[in-house]
């Protein structure tokens, strides 16, 4: 059951072996930090990412990005998952890389970056 378990759901990008690194974006494989970003040493642009929730936190989280962003993801996904998918770019990665209770976030598609 593990092996298939890994096949539907992949370690998120932030693990390395079960040990944790710093929590990111990723992109093709390549993970950037919330800092890396605010510094302005890479720009991402719009495009539609999986964010991956603390589970049982989905709701909340969801609902402090509507309020907070007026925002919603296009694909919420099932309640039993903890992820969700939707178009953001730099503010709403930033806004959500912020959240404890967010544990990765991952290009889903094409997305440009220019790394500086």
């Amino acid at each position: 059951l593990k092996s298939v378990h890994r096949l539907l759901w992949p370690l998120p990008p932030h693990t390395v072996e079960g040990a944790m690194a710093e929590k990111g974006v990723s992109i093709e494989g390549k993970t950037f930090t919330a800092q890396q970003i605010k510094d302005g040493k890479v720009e991402i642009s719009e495009g539609t990412f999986i964010v991956g929730v603390i589970k049982d936190k989905k709701a909340e989280v969801l609902s402090a990005a509507k309020a907070d962003l007026d925002w919603a993801p296009e694909t919420p996904f099932s309640d039993a998952m903890p992820m969700f998918c939707g178009k953001m770019g730099q503010d709403k990665i930033l806004y959500f890389l912020g959240k404890d209770d967010v544990e990765y976030i991952e290009a889903d598609g094409v997305v440009t970056i220019c790394e500086k």
